[in-house]
């Protein structure tokens, strides 16, 4: 919720122009919060029981990958601006690379939370920092301080985050630093690290792309368009794997694995897609209620990035059982083969527009989802078809609910509608199609399935 407030409160305060050139360096620099982490949190929280000494090195590890990597920031700064042409791009960049070696701090404190499953002091620690972010930037905006005010937000959340994580996780590296023992988690990081960073390149080189061929006000209209649409699936998404990689590691291979894999997938799936759903038929007119009339043009980029978006939620699963089998290296392989074409083709269609880069990413989102479920789980001896008959049958439900939505939106939005009553109508046909899929016995099933995930829950922790 902190999040989507700071969206709509910043995006009244300042311009696309303004987070445009923000974003145009993090398209860049931003892979250095990848490369100082090295993957290995993600190595700590699948250990169930870690040696002190090797948690102790593996920290002093990130500690100087993060120091180096600021130092890189730093010197690029000069060639960043050369890059896109925008000299004030050489100051921002300077003040992010300090940030740089703030944040890359706090991975391991972050895993160590996730490890020993103290999952209450994980769900405070970002609404903490974002708190605090939104608010020394809404006054550096009031006050006049323009793009200034976006990357003072970015210094206060890795500040009050970094922080906060050694408060709650108290944390305290006690060993001299040594390599022994190290080899089996450095190699799983490195691994970890490269399909990171390939993900990183292939959503981040849209913006950067756009930014050398259109200018500033283009990227900003179309990160405004990817944040509306991660918002959900970072907040879900990302939390839920700090929980369901250390839980999976306890569970036993076979039919158990599949059963609880699916009943994931299953929350994920019908917590995220409404949101997508709303983006997908609200478009423009919800870019312009939420952000105001200027973000307009975002609409259409939303929509696109919103379809591959649920595409990505099916696949999320894959990921999770692929860190589980610790076969980070073939889900690597699989996804590489989707994401390296498609991120050279950004800098060959971008000056086509950034319509052509949002479509270009929701097509990698399907194909990499068809990869790694038909292929990549039947490489791990799981049924691929327990995990791809699902999808199949949930995007069933979701073509009638979009399939009205968009229709009632373009029809009132040529007659001249105004935008919030044109947003109201679509999306109650929307529901109205919903009310009327929950006489499918199928979808009565999916229904009661989701709910008994919580219910569950809820028993659990009772």
């Amino acid at each position: 919720m902190i999040q989507l407030v700071g969206l709509i409160l910043l995006a009244r305060l300042l311009t696309p122009v303004d987070f445009g050139l923000v974003a145009m360096v993090t398209a860049i620099i931003g892979v250095t919060s990848v490369l100082s982490d090295f993957g290995l949190s993600l190595a700590i929280m699948r250990e169930t029981d870690l040696e002190p000494r090797i948690r102790d090195a593996l920290f002093y590890i990130n500690t100087a990958l993060a120091v180096v990597t600021a130092g890189c920031v730093w010197a690029a700064a000069p060639l960043i601006a050369t890059f896109y042409g925008e000299p004030r791009l050489e100051e921002v960049t300077r003040w992010l690379a300090a940030f740089v070696c703030i944040s890359g701090l706090a991975p391991q404190f972050r895993a160590e939370l996730a490890r020993t499953h103290k999952f209450t002091a994980l769900a405070i620690v970002d609404p903490i920092a974002q708190g605090a972010a939104l608010a020394a930037a809404c006054v550096a905006a009031v006050r006049g301080a323009g793009y200034w005010a976006v990357v003072i937000q970015q210094g206060v959340a890795a500040v009050v985050l970094v922080l906060a994580l050694m408060s709650l996780s108290r944390y305290v590296p006690r060993s001299w630093p040594t390599f022994r023992g190290v080899k089996e988690h450095v190699s799983l990081g490195a691994t970890s690290l490269g399909l990171d960073v390939t993900n990183y390149l292939a959503v981040y080189a849209a913006p950067a792309a756009i930014g050398q061929a259109l200018g500033a006000a283009a990227v900003g209209l179309y990160q405004r368009a990817f944040q509306l649409v991660a918002f959900p699936l970072v907040q879900l998404a990302g939390p839920l794997t700090r929980v369901v990689v250390p839980i999976l590691a306890h569970v036993e291979d076979g039919p158990k694995l599949v059963a609880a894999a699916k009943r994931v997938q299953l929350a994920l799936a019908y917590a995220v897609l409404p949101f997508l759903v709303l983006i997908i038929v609200g478009g423009s007119d919800l870019v312009e209620v939420m952000f105001g009339a200027d973000w307009r043009a975002s609409g259409r980029l939303a929509q696109i990035l919103a379809v591959g978006g649920i595409f990505q939620i099916f696949g999320y699963v894959n990921y999770w059982l692929f860190t589980r089998k610790g076969r980070l290296g073939l889900m690597w392989s699989l996804e590489a083969s989707v994401w390296v074409p498609i991120t050279l083709l950004y800098f060959v269609f971008s000056t086509s527009g950034a319509i052509w880069i949002a479509a270009l990413y929701a097509t990698s989102l399907v194909l990499n989802w068809l990869v790694s479920t038909s292929i990549g789980l039947r490489k791990l001896g799981l049924p691929a078809m327990e995990f791809l008959r699902p999808s199949l049958l949930r995007l069933a439900f979701l073509a009638p609910v979009v399939g009205a939505g968009v229709g009632v939106s373009e029809v009132l939005a040529r007659s001249g509608w105004n935008a919030i009553w044109t947003l109201v109508a679509a999306s109650g046909s929307s529901l109205l199609v919903v009310g009327l899929l929950v006489a499918l016995p199928a979808f009565r099933v999916e229904l009661r399935e989701f709910f008994g995930v919580f219910a569950k829950l809820r028993k659990s922790a009772g």
